[in-house]
Parts: structure tokens; sequence; C-alpha cells
């Protein structure tokens, strides 16, 4: 439970962050962005000394809510609460591992205005482990790490650098996002080195994400027709468009 204790208590005090920077004035209804994600991660699993041929990427879900606090024209503070689906499957989809974690990333974002938000994201992504199963085992089906006959021993929490970029465009009274990101483990997932090396996550994933701000009328926070996205940066449509940075 002080996993779960940890990450939780990471993506309250960060939200507790945003709010109370909001509680100033009138800055929450100008900087703030609430959203939800979802979309598929192609998960996989390396080794130090990688034996080629042995496992095959495993397609997962992700899905969760996403947060942004704008800092500057420019830039705002992104973070989200997901459901990442990991692991690998080996060869000839034979074997391997299914894996699931609450994950939290913690991002800086880039953002330009304009008809089209094109954007990039780096930071950390902090995980706590949810699910963790040896999928079709023959006779057996999918069976637990900690069943009595495997009692895998391997860390709860995992943490990886997460990149990648995506561009919004605006769809009813929000954003529509689609991203693509790349989150690379940091953490041996075993508990004991095997013979191979340390052997970390790593996952592709490509998602749609649908945000609103929060503003006086409960949808994406206005200035005449200024709109706020998710990256915190505001455009105006005045002359025709242009996407101005106020």
């Amino acid at each position: 439970m002080s996993g779960v204790k940890w990450t939780l208590g990471l993506l309250i005090s960060v939200i507790l962050l945003f709010l109370s920077l909001g509680a100033a004035g009138k800055i929450l209804a100008q900087e703030v962005t609430v959203g939800v994600r979802g979309g598929v991660n192609a998960a996989y699993a390396v080794f130090e000394d990688e034996v080629h041929g042995d496992r095959e990427v495993r397609p997962g879900l992700l899905v969760g809510a996403t947060f942004t606090y704008r800092l500057g024209s420019w830039t705002a503070l992104q973070v989200e609460a997901l459901y990442a689906e990991k692991g690998w499957t080996g060869a000839l989809r034979v074997g391997g591992r299914t894996l699931g974690y609450l994950e939290v990333p913690v991002l800086l974002r880039l953002q330009r205005s304009g008809r089209l938000l094109p954007h990039v994201v780096f930071g950390p992504a902090f995980s706590y482990e949810v699910r963790c199963a040896f999928p079709d085992v023959p006779g057996m089906g999918d069976v637990d790490c900690d069943h009595p006959l495997v009692s895998l021993e391997r860390p709860s929490t995992d943490v990886g650098i997460l990149m990648g970029g995506g561009v919004g465009r605006r769809l009813g009274a929000g954003i529509l996002w689609f991203d693509l990101h790349l989150n690379v483990g940091l953490r041996d997932i075993e508990r004991e080195p095997l013979p191979r090396g340390a052997q970390r996550n790593i996952a592709l994933s490509l998602s749609l994400a649908y945000t609103l701000g929060l503003g006086p009328e409960g949808g994406l926070a206005r200035g005449g027709d200024r709109t706020v996205g998710p990256g915190g940066v505001a455009g105006a449509k005045s002359g025709g468009d242009r996407g101005e940075v106020r």
C-alpha cells in the first residue's frame, strides 16, 4: 500500500497546487484545463543484453484524466492520472507478461496557438503496479504474479521519462488532441537482475484527449473569441482567426 499512497499523494499534491494557484483570483478561469484521454500502448520490455527474437510487442489500453496549468505564453505544466497496460509477448505469441500501472506523468508542455495547436511534452512519469500476470499458461490461463506457484519478486513502482508531441483542434466547447508519446522506464522491473541484466519497460502510445477550460461559462474560458487550450496558450480569432498569443 505504500506505493499506492506515494503515487496518489503525488497526484493530490499537484492538483492542490493547481487549485491554490487558481484561487489567487481570475487565474483559474483563464489558466487551467481538464479533460479525458484514451488510446493504446505498444508495450515492450528490454534487457541490457537483449537476445533478439525471443519476445514481441504487446498492445495495451491507455485511459485516464489530464490536467494542465499555464505557466507562460508558450509553456504549461501538464499532469495526468492514467491506467496504462504494459508488458510483452513471448516469441510466436507464447508466454510473456501482462502489466498494469497507475501512472502519473508530470510534464513540461510547449505549445503554439493558431488554427492547429502543435505541442511537445517532456518529463518524468511515476508508476505503481496494479496488475501483473503470466498470460495463457497451458492448462491454467492467466496466472497472477503473486500466485503461490510463481510468487514473482518485483518492485511495485517504476519511474520513466515520457516525451512526445501532437496537435489539437477546436471541437465544440473544447479541444480534441491527437498525441504520440514514448515512455522509457528507468528502473529494473525485476527484484533481482536476470542473467541478461536489468529489464525495463518501454511503451509507445497513440491517444486522443478532449479538454475543457475551467471558466465561468463551464466550457472553454472565453474572452471575446479567445480560447485557452491545455497547453495554456491563449489564441485570438480576431482579424480572421490569426491565433495570436495573448
